[in-house]
């Protein structure tokens, strides 16, 4: 979490401290007074690894511009310039750990809202899986996932309600020779709403997949 990294884009100042025991702390500012914090971990003891954060971000509507407003994570210009459906704190934690030897690993992460109209919403999402070099070109990593989140709606109206929950299946193929991912899912969405005009939605099946080097 934090507006300075890989959040809004905005003038700010970051500090990170120096890496103590696996653990490094993060903290942020920026303009229109928006600041947030975070603690992450990462180590490997007894043949397991395991990485973990949380963090915390608070945004002060007072001092924003307005013309604004974040709901359910996108940018969306409000004719009134309003920012309620702004989320005024935000928090979030997440913890993952594999066993080095089997490749099995689990992870999962749980975030919080609380918006400036009253309402408040979360999202919590598990993985598990494994991953193992079995042909030679790198890791391959196959997972089933399994996720939830309530009420994001509520940040314009804070009575309004939401249900979603997704499950899914991928696969993710390194090709170490050239710094590459080849991946590919399945995802499965049913969602409820207070504010749905037939007061129901259908299912969402999503299969995504592609390509990415890094350099």
């Amino acid at each position: 979490i934090g507006p300075t990294y890989g959040g809004d884009r905005i003038e700010g100042i970051r500090y990170d401290s120096p890496t103590i025991g696996g653990f490094l702390f993060q903290a942020s500012w920026g303009e229109d007074d928006v600041w947030s914090t975070s603690l992450r971990y990462a180590g490997e003891f007894s043949g397991f690894r395991v990485a973990a954060g949380i963090g915390y971000q608070h945004v002060d509507i007072g001092q924003l511009d307005g013309g604004y407003a974040i709901a359910a994570g996108a940018l969306a210009a409000t004719a009134a310039g309003t920012l309620a459906a702004r989320a005024e704190n935000e928090w979030s934690g997440s913890l993952a750990v594999m066993h080095s030897a089997s490749g099995l690993f689990a992870q999962g992460h749980y975030a919080h809202s609380e918006f400036y109209s009253g309402g408040d919403a979360g999202i919590w999402m598990v993985q598990a899986g494994i991953t193992k070099n079995w042909f030679g070109l790198g890791n391959t990593s196959v997972y089933g996932e399994y996720g939830k989140s309530h009420d994001f709606n509520s940040a314009t109206v804070a009575t309004n309600t939401s249900d979603v929950k997704f499950l899914g299946l991928g696969a993710v193929q390194q090709i170490d020779a050239a710094a590459m991912e080849l991946y590919i899912g399945w995802r499965r969405y049913e969602a409820d709403s207070s504010a749905a005009v037939s007061g129901s939605y259908q299912e969402l099946d999503i299969v995504h997949g592609g390509a990415r080097i890094r350099f």
